[in-house]
């Protein structure tokens, strides 16, 4: 037996900062490509009379090429938290004669106080979640120890997020094309209401059922939106407008003269405009079942829950006659059986009331048994609705259509009005039995809308440009999380 002991390399401090750590009496060099998180670990465990100073790597006049001698140091405080300074520099060329100082690009940009990545945090607890910018400085506060006002968080996000959004979403171009991910033609398409400062916006979308990619996604004043609208949004949809993006291709075609991107089923709710539009597309239109069973649902959970307060009231009723009755049996209660002398009236008038009481008793039965099985009738054509759309065979589904059709006579009312208007359009809710590729329901869209633009914010937003920047942020995290399944970094 022996051990098996792993090799080991004994690395000094020295060995790993040699280039770019100078160590000298009560000074310490860093150079230009030193994180300023190692400036600050060093300012945290050096006494309090050693200073860091940051230095050029390569101290070489950017105008003319000549050599850099040191001149002096300038003050500077890291997130206005930790102080060091930065090297000044002479150019040795008499006929140029800059100062240059440290400029620490990749640290920090020109004139701000604030490092780059404390600045790009306000855009980054956005992707997680929109908070105010109070709690934002909180955060930054909690997590880093520095002390940032609001104002100044909401400045830094304000002019950061352009390029902050534009590199993500690039970033997710690149990935989408090196993956060769690509539309599938089977596309859901819904709208969703919200308000900017009172007034009514509508957000209109179409994504991808198959691999979650978002074709197309725009808000707009709720005033402008209409059936044409309507029509121009799933034209260009299914457009290839990469042309536009093209530096090859300065004066593409008119967007209507584009290839089309694969057009195979669009997928939508019941409103009747959408017929025509995907007609004149040559799609193949499924509309959403869930939709279909709610419009089903509606009018009859109206109803069963009017039979369910009616239903609770009888039993409420049912349980005081009962008492009533147990009351009226325990005053007869020891009495002498046989017919009640007409003198005695308390007792005849006690058998009266006990008489009543349990005629009411047997027709509080029927009633309760009567609206029992109202609700029993009402849940059996749920049930046998649903069923019509999740059988496997078309056959199946049209025989079992057709056998509620030709009993339009005998069924309840909501139902059978459902069955005579599901006639008109029943082709287009089973073409998901048709062809297994695709979906019954748009509950991928209507998932987007609630993940992307929960109902707690849909009031919150006072601008359009902050739903705007909102929605790119969620729209980015979607991608994260279910078409690349990895965190996109700038």
């Amino acid at each position: 037996m022996y051990s098996k002991i792993a090799p080991t390399d004994i690395i000094s401090a020295e060995l790993i900062f040699k280039d770019y750590v100078d160590f000298e009496e009560n000074v310490i060099y860093l150079t230009d490509e030193v994180p300023d998180y190692i400036a600050k670990f060093l300012d945290d465990i050096m006494p309090d009379y050693v200073i860091i100073i940051y230095e050029m790597f390569n101290p070489v006049c950017p105008y003319c090429g000549a050599k850099l001698h040191k001149h002096e140091i300038k003050k500077w405080d890291i997130n206005k938290q930790t102080t060091v300074y930065k090297q000044r520099y002479k150019c040795t060329n008499s006929t140029c004669s800059k100062t240059i100082t440290t400029p620490l690009s990749k640290i920090v940009e020109k004139n701000c106080c604030y490092t780059k990545e404390i600045r790009k945090i306000g855009n980054e607890l956005e992707d997680l979640e929109h908070i105010s910018y109070e709690k934002k400085s909180e955060l930054i506060e909690k997590q880093y120890g520095i002390k940032i006002p609001r104002q100044t968080v909401q400045y830094h996000e304000f002019i950061k997020s352009e390029q902050y959004l534009s590199q993500k979403e690039e970033k997710i171009a690149q990935l989408i094309q090196e993956r060769n991910i690509e539309f599938s033609g089977i596309i859901g398409y819904d709208e969703s209401f919200f308000s900017i400062n009172n007034e009514k916006y509508v957000r209109i979308t179409s994504i991808d059922s198959k691999n979650h990619m978002i074709l197309n996604d725009q808000i707009m004043k709720y005033e402008d939106f209409d059936k044409y609208f309507i029509e121009i949004f799933m034209t260009y949809s299914l457009k290839d407008l990469t042309p536009y993006s093209n530096p090859d291709m300065p004066n593409p075609k008119h967007s209507l003269l584009l290839t089309d991107l694969k057009k195979d089923t669009m997928i939508t709710d019941g409103y009747t405009t959408y017929v025509p539009i995907i007609e004149k597309l040559h799609m193949t239109h499924q509309k959403c079942v869930f939709h279909k069973i709610m419009n089903q649902r509606t009018p009859v959970w109206k109803t069963t829950n009017k039979l369910e307060r009616q239903l609770k009231n009888k039993e409420n009723q049912l349980e005081k006659t009962k008492e009533k009755i147990q009351q009226l049996e325990k005053q007869s209660k020891g009495q002498k059986p046989g017919r009640i002398p007409l003198k005695d009236k308390k007792r005849r008038k006690n058998k009266k009331k006990l008489k009543k009481k349990k005629q009411e008793k047997t027709q509080q039965k029927k009633d309760i048994k009567k609206i029992e099985k109202q609700l029993e009738e009402f849940e059996y054509y749920n049930n046998k609705i649903s069923e019509i759309f999740n059988y496997d065979t078309v056959q199946k589904a049209e025989m079992e259509f057709n056998r509620l059709y030709n009993q339009l006579d005998f069924l309840p009312e909501e139902v059978a009005k459902f069955v005579k208007n599901l006639k008109k359009d029943f082709d287009k809710t089973i073409n998901h039995i048709k062809r297994k590729d695709i979906p019954k329901t748009n509950n991928l869209l209507e998932g987007f809308f609630k993940i992307t633009f929960p109902k707690k914010y849909k009031r919150r937003f006072r601008t359009e440009k902050g739903v705007k920047n909102y929605l790119r942020h969620m729209t980015i995290r979607w991608y994260e999380r279910n078409v690349l399944h990895e965190k996109i970094t700038t």
